[in-house]
Parts: structure tokens; sequence; C-alpha cells
């Protein structure tokens, strides 16, 4: 001990702080390895206790099996080209790509005709409802009488010697439109050009040496070696400084002018047909009857020559949006002779069905493969599924526009009272759909699919309604309408989605960066800090890169856990989705995110709120549910000339089994009122409400509050 005492008391301090600082690395090493190893340990432990209720978190146990070429939808012709992504990009093939861009412009929508004529052509009275002047880039109103004089050419007197030595560009400018006495003014885009080096365009260096020139041509020239223009404003007679690359710049009063003309195009309700008429998966409105279309806005616009169309078009205001609609309207230009375009505003808000299905035929070889290629029975992409963040994935944007694309034609043959043919559409979005729900499972191989599968759902049950509503299915459609509607089982496709959705995750966090956390989750991290500063303000950056390796494996099983408890809340075996419980659980998540801990920190951030796709899953299992009651309540209709007093009186003749509602468990509400019936569920809120919707405040139905209705039956009004 004494030995020890005095070696102690013999060392420096410098000796004592590096024991210290070896003595702290130690402790720090210590507990890494001990926190990893007892988070390792507990990740297996759960897997081995999951394993024992049939709940395998091994990717490799979700993969997809392989399945035969021949019997592959995505092995037939064309299928995989267009319904899988490529190296990350979801747009469409261009075979099919037109179909998401109904620009009707054969179809009498046509809001202007413009006429282009000379700076100096007469223009009689009557002629034209509006007269602009276009001097590249500006637009403006046409002085009424004699043109505008030019502004450039006011003065013609001969400067003997111009002479600049590292003259500012703005500086240079000012001068010789001074010489020139020219009134200008600079575009606020022009004083904002940079150069190459980052430096203000106008401050420039300009040296010149010229002799025998006018102010004029000596300020055109200097603008022009500089990518700029002199342009005239004919209605204040001053001259404006553009950048010759800029897009048309319209005068704020004609562009107020156009954007009247573009707005009273898509808003056509005061013209819009008599008759019934059907709201598109899009928004616009489709009618059985022509539509009354507004008379085009004569246009002339005078011009050293004829701009091309995409001028033309950058002359019209875009993304302007029609009243009710959820979709924004932009300019479309077409050529029509040498010096004349028409202008319509895509998509318009009300078209004939006649005029839609006349546009969409143009895809039908496309539509004839992939009908061809439904037939097959399994639905399996090729790739690599080693890596589920690496896996095939579906085209969702094609997916979505061709459901929107068949919904509407399907529509527009219910308006024009073919159903056969509205029937084979929805039978193609039918056999779609069974595409995202991953043959042969029949679960969706992830959330996403799942989600789209909903989404595609709830669409088909609209057009089925439609049919109703217009009284236009007859008994071989409604029995084949409704043996589909019975194959459709969207809480097990969500439960699939949601099992795959734990296991990716888990497997994800294992082996997470931070910028891929960044890319995958878009939450801050590294990848878009500037600094280490800002790093090391980043929690998730600090707890990926330095944290013990166990507290992963902490996280992953609270993801396994989190997850699983959603899980739980869908009961397939009685056909249940336990709305209470759900809420409870979501609103446990929300306050456990407000509390995190190492163990927690990053399942709080990877693990989604599922409220709404709980929701939306749940109330259109509900409408497919219900149309298929109501589908058997016409046949009956059909057959008896009333509908029954109680739905039982349905069973065996009209459907095997009545199905329940899937919130709470009890047989959905139904009774006869004058002839008419209603028919719906108690809602996500748990409780009746008479058959009451809720709306929110967009003025669309309320998930969480109000009962699920089926409409009345009744014809459309018109």
């Amino acid at each position: 001990m004494k030995r020890l005492l005095r070696w102690m008391g013999t060392r420096s301090t410098l000796q004592w702080g590096v024991v210290l600082l070896v003595g702290f690395i130690a402790l720090v090493a210590l507990l890494y390895c001990e926190e990893n190893g007892r988070g390792k340990w507990a990740w297996e432990r759960y897997k081995r206790e999951m394993a024992v209720q049939g709940k395998v978190l091994d990717w490799a146990a979700h993969v997809p099996p392989p399945v035969p070429v021949d019997e592959n939808v995505f092995a037939a012709p064309n299928m995989s080209e267009w319904f899988v992504k490529r190296n990350g990009s979801a747009s469409m093939p261009l075979s099919l790509s037109g179909m998401s861009n109904f620009n009707q412009d054969e179809y009498g929508n046509t809001m202007a005709e413009i006429t282009v004529l000379a700076p100096d052509s007469e223009i009689a009275s009557g002629e034209a409802d509006l007269v602009l002047a276009y001097h590249p880039p500006l637009l403006a109103f046409a002085l009424s009488g004699t043109n505008a004089p030019n502004v450039a050419q006011t003065t013609n007197q001969i400067i003997p010697l111009i002479v600049m030595d590292e003259v500012p560009l703005s500086d240079a400018i000012k001068n010789l439109a001074k010489e020139a006495k020219i009134n200008y003014t600079l575009d606020p885009k022009a004083e904002a050009e940079r150069n190459a080096d980052g430096s203000w365009l106008l401050d420039s260096k300009v040296s010149l040496r010229w002799t025998n020139l006018t102010g004029s041509v000596a300020l055109e020239a200097v603008l022009a070696n500089y990518n700029l223009q002199l342009v005239e404003d004919p209605k204040t007679l001053r001259a404006r400084i553009f950048s010759k690359d800029m897009k048309p710049a319209v005068g704020l009063d004609v562009r107020e002018r156009l954007k009247k003309i573009a707005l009273a195009a898509i808003e056509t309700d005061t013209n819009a047909a008599t008759g019934p008429s059907l709201t598109a998966a899009l928004m616009f409105t489709l009618h059985k009857n022509p539509v009354r279309h507004g008379k085009p806005v004569r246009i002339i616009i005078k011009a050293e020559k004829v701009p091309p169309t995409d001028e033309i078009v950058a002359f019209f205001p875009g993304n302007l949006r029609a009243s009710g609609a959820n979709f924004q309207s932009n300019p479309r230009v077409k050529s029509t002779g040498s010096n004349t375009f028409k202008v319509w505003m895509s998509p318009g808000n009300h078209v004939t069905a006649a005029d839609y299905l006349a546009w969409s035929d143009q895809f039908e070889p496309e539509f004839e493969i992939i009908r061809e290629g439904f037939k097959r029975p399994y639905a399996r992409m090729s790739g690599s599924y080693e890596d589920p963040n690496a896996m095939p994935m579906l085209n969702f944007v094609t997916v979505r526009v061709l459901a929107h694309t068949l919904s509407q034609r399907a529509q527009c043959y219910l308006l024009q009272g073919e159903p056969d043919k509205a029937l084979h559409e929805l039978t193609m979005m039918h056999d779609l759909c069974r595409m995202l729900e991953g043959r042969p499972k029949n679960t969706a191989v992830t959330l996403v699919a799942a989600m789209i599968n909903v989404a595609v759902r709830g669409i088909y049950v609209s057009v089925v309604a439609d049919g109703l509503r217009l009284q236009s299915w007859r008994e071989p459609q409604l029995v084949v309408l409704q043996e589909q509607l019975n194959d459709v089982d969207l809480l097990s496709c969500l439960k699939g989605g949601l099992e795959t959705w734990r296991v990716v995750d888990c497997q994800t966090l294992e082996n997470l960066t931070p910028e891929e956390f960044d890319r995958m989750y878009k939450f801050p991290s590294p990848a878009s800090a500037t600094s280490w500063q800002d790093r090391f303000k980043d929690p998730v950056f600090l707890f990926l890169t330095f944290i013990p390796r166990g507290w992963r494996y902490q996280n992953m099983i609270n993801i396994g856990k989190m997850d699983g408890k959603a899980i739980e809340k869908i009961d397939l075996t009685n056909r249940l989705v336990l709305a209470g419980q759900t809420d409870a659980l979501f609103n446990e998540w929300e306050l456990a995110r407000s509390r995190p801990s190492p163990q927690t920190l990053m399942a709080a951030q990877i693990v989604p709120s599922y409220g709404r796709a709980f929701h939306v899953a749940a109330r259109n299992q509900t409408l497919v549910n219900e149309a298929q009651i109501v589908c058997a309540l016409e046949r009956y209709y059909l057959l008896h000339g009333c509908y029954p007093e109680t739905l039982e009186a349905l069973v065996p003749q009209f459907l095997q089994v009545i199905p329940h509602d899937i919130v709470g468990g009890a047989p959905l509400k139904y009774r006869m009122e004058k002839g008419r019936f209603a028919l719906y569920s108690i809602g996500w809120n748990e409780k009746d409400d008479g058959g009451a919707v809720a709306l929110n405040k967009e003025g669309n139905t309320d998930l969480e509050n109000g009962d699920w209705v089926w409409a009345y039956r009744g014809k459309l009004a018109y």
C-alpha cells in the first residue's frame, strides 16, 4: 500500500489526466458492450416469442414466392413495363401518359380565338373583343387609333464619339438612354440577374470606343452584349429593359383581363347541360346531354411576327381551380392556321359522356393488352427481394390514372344507358385491385399498395352507386357486381400490409444511416446540414451515430410492439375493426412521441400514425358491404316491385350471407321509408346517429363522426 501511495504521489497532473481518460474510455466501452449485448439478446428473445405466435419478423419469410412465368401478370406483354417503377421513377410509360390529360380540344370548349396581325394593321369595328400588342417579351393593351411611337427612335442624332472605360453596366445604360432621350425602367428580374461568378449583372464593367452612332443604336448594342433588350410599352410610352430569355411579361391589367376570360371558361355551371350528370373521379362533371359552352372571346394580337404556341400559353394564367373541384386547370393552345390559334382550359369542368368516350377510345389497344394480362392468376414483380427498400415496386401513378380513366368511362356508359359496357370497365378495375392485393397470397406486399387498393376500391364502389342511382343496372350486371364485391377484403389487405410494414421497419432500422433516414422518412438529418454544428443539433444524427447499437434493437422491439398493437385492432376472425380501442392506441402513441426515451426515440419517428388508414379502410369496406346488400335489394325490387321489410328476406335467393357492421359487429341498420330504404353503419364513433352523415369543415364526409350511410334509392335530380 505504501508503494502505491508513493507511486501516486510522484505522478504529475498530466499523467493523472491520462489515467482518468483511459478509465473513462474503458467505462464507456464497457457500457457500450453491455448495452449492445443486452439489446441484441432482447431482440432475439422478442423474435422467438413472436415466432411462437406464428409471426415471423425475418424479411425472407415475407418475400412473395416465385410463380410460374406463364401464369404471372407481370410476365405478360407490356405489364412489367407499364406497372413496375423503373430506377425509382414513377412516371407513366409514353403509351399511357395521355390518360390523365383530357384536353378536350376537339369538343367545343374553346375560350379564346387568337389572330396575330402586323402592328400597323387596321381593325374594323366589332372585329375583335380584345386587342393586344406584343413587343416581346411585353404583352400590353394596344393603343386605340394610331400605333404607339417607337421610343427607341425618338432621336436619330449621331454621336461622333462614345468612349467608356470600366463603367458599370447600370451607368452605361443610364448615360446612353439619356443621350437617346429614352425614358426606361428596369424589369425587377433583369435587376436580379447575376453573372456566372455570382456577381450582379448590372455591376459588370463596360469598356468601348464607338464612333458615329446614335444613342439608341449604341444602347441596343450594349444591351444585346449582355443578353438584355429594350421593349416599348405602348400604354405608358416608356421603355422597359428585360432579359432576352425571359418568359413573356404580361401587364397586370392585361393579366387580370385574361384571368377573367379563363375563369369564365372553367366556371360554366350556368351553361351546363340539363339532364343526368355524374361527378367524375377527377371532380369534373360528366353529362349525358350536350354541354353549352360559352362563346369564345375574339383576341387580336399585334406583333412583328407570330409568336410560338408556348409563348401564347404563357400569356394566360394557370393553376386555376373551378368551384368545388379538387383539380387545377391550365391553358392549352393549338394552332389553327398560319396566324390563328384557339385556347382552352384543361381539364374542363363540364364534359359530355360521348366526348369523353370518343377521346379515351384511343387507349383501347392498351386496355385490351392489360385485360389479357389480368387473366393470369398470379402477380409477382421480377427483381431482387433481398433488401425490402430496394425491391421492385408498383408504379402507383399508372395504377391511379388507369383507375380514374376506367371509372370515368364506366360512368359515361351508365349515362348513355349501356350497363354491359360499364360493367366491362368496372371488371377491369376489379382485376387491377386483385393485382394490388399481391396474388396468390391476397395480402398486399406493402402498406402503400394496401392503401392504394383501398382508394381504388372506393372509386369502384362509387361507380356502382352511380349506376344504382341512375337505375341503370339490371339483373345480369347486378349478379356479377355482387360476386366482385363479395371478393373484396380490404381488412385482410390492410392487415397484411401492416405486418409487412412492421418487418420492413425493423430490418431498415437495424442498418439505417443518418442519410438514409432523411431520404426515407423525411426528417432532419446530416444530409441537409451545412456544418458540423448543424449536425450536432440534429437528434436523429446524434442518435444514429453515437448510441450503442443495442439501443437500436430496443427501438426495433418497440416498433414491433407498436405495429403489433395496431394489427391486433383488425379482427379478421369476426370481421371487425375495433374502432374505440384503435383511437385509444393512437392517442397513446401521440403521448409517447411527446416523451421519447432512448429505447423509443426512433420507433416514435418511424411508426406513422395509422388513424387515417384505418378510418378510410373501414369506411370503404363498409361501403363495399353495403353495395352488396343494395345490389341484392335492387334484384329483389326488379322481381317484386318493392323492397323487403327486412334484409333477411334477401337470403338465400339474392344474398347468401348478409354482411354485418364491421364496427361493433351488430347487423347493419336497415329500414323502409315510403317505398325507399335507409341502410347504414354506426360508423367510427360506434354510436347510432339515426342515419345522419357528419361533414367536416371542408364539406366532406367526416370519417370519425356520424353514420356511414348508403344514399336513398332515387333518380338523380335533373
